[in-house]
């Protein structure tokens, strides 16, 4: 079967053919969905973080509104089911 990494294992490294999180959510500029917003907001911020560990801290301290947090956590397990 499939093994997925542990839920806390957001997988920054870039060994084999991962892709970073930050460099599949700069691929979903283009979706209309909530998703799409969070990668327009989050390339258009030049204070996003680089590793997807801190985003969500990021998120909560520059006061974003629940949607953004919920469509962070989508596109990390969205992210973490395509590896």
């Amino acid at each position: 079967g499939v093994r997925l990494p542990p839920a806390g294992d957001l997988g920054e490294e870039t060994g084999g053919h991962r892709m970073t999180f930050n460099a599949w959510l700069r691929k979903q500029q283009r979706r209309a969905d909530p998703i799409g917003d969070l990668a327009r907001d989050a390339f258009s911020d030049p204070k996003w973080p680089a590793t997807a560990r801190t985003q969500r801290q990021y998120l909560l301290g520059v006061n974003a509104c629940e949607g953004a947090l919920v469509a962070l956590d989508r596109a990390q397990a969205e992210w973490r089911a395509t590896r």
